[in-house]
């Protein structure tokens, strides 16, 4: 049975305290967040690694029901507005022994829309088993600010997918994010605008251009 408006209401109050409380770990929890990196291109993987410490006496296993999750992520946007997270996810069961530290990867483009560039600070509150309804003891982790860019498109193509009347463009971007510069191949929805994937190629020096083709099976290639 699904929760009533009042209840996920009072939840969502419970996880903004413990997000911006002053602590970052209660008595029987500690749990930290990090980043892959701070810059990121629009459409590829936001990967971020929670780091659970149980200090409880005894050993933990975290799990989630169909109305509650024990890992809640609370994201901002540059306008300090909330970012509303994707349906139907779920985070996994995870059991913790007594004094042991366990790690937990989550992209969060999968569970956010980040399709928009800009800057956002993401944090996560982990709820002790039982207590997924928000009136129990967790823990807030620290928040991280990041951005994501749309890139700089080198080489475009528009291209038809066969029996399907759809068309996509095809692109390879270049994006410094400090310290190198990379390459990457993008999938864009033309009619929606929308991005399908997007993933890095490589390090480049961009000395010499790419070469970039799309054969008769409308494979992209490049070559750099």
């Amino acid at each position: 049975m699904n929760s009533n408006p009042l209840q996920r209401y009072l939840t969502f109050l419970f996880l903004l305290a413990a997000f911006f409380s002053s602590g970052i770990a209660s008595a029987q929890l500690s749990a930290s967040l990090k980043l892959s990196k701070r810059q990121f291109v629009m459409g590829e993987p936001v990967l971020a690694v929670i780091t659970v410490t149980n200090y409880s006496g005894g050993d933990l296993t975290f799990f989630s029901d169909r109305r509650n999750q024990w890992l809640n992520f609370i994201m901002k946007d540059s306008r300090d507005g909330f970012v509303t997270g994707r349906a139907g996810k779920s985070f996994g069961k995870m059991k913790i022994r007594v004094g042991e530290t366990l790690a937990r990867e989550v992209d969060l483009s999968q569970h956010f829309n980040l399709n928009s560039q800009g800057t956002y600070t993401v944090g996560a509150v982990v709820s002790m088993p039982g207590n997924t309804d928000g009136r129990g003891e967790g823990a807030s982790t620290n928040r991280i600010q990041f951005n994501i860019t749309s890139g700089v498109p080198y080489w475009t193509q528009k291209v038809g997918i066969p029996k399907t009347g759809k068309t996509r463009e095809f692109r390879v971007l270049n994006f410094n994010g400090g310290e190198k510069t990379h390459l990457y191949a993008q999938i864009n929805d033309v009619k929606s605008g929308q991005n399908v994937r997007t993933f890095r190629l490589g390090d480049v020096l961009m000395l010499r251009k790419p070469l970039v083709t799309v054969d008769r099976q409308q494979k992209c290639t490049s070559c750099f």
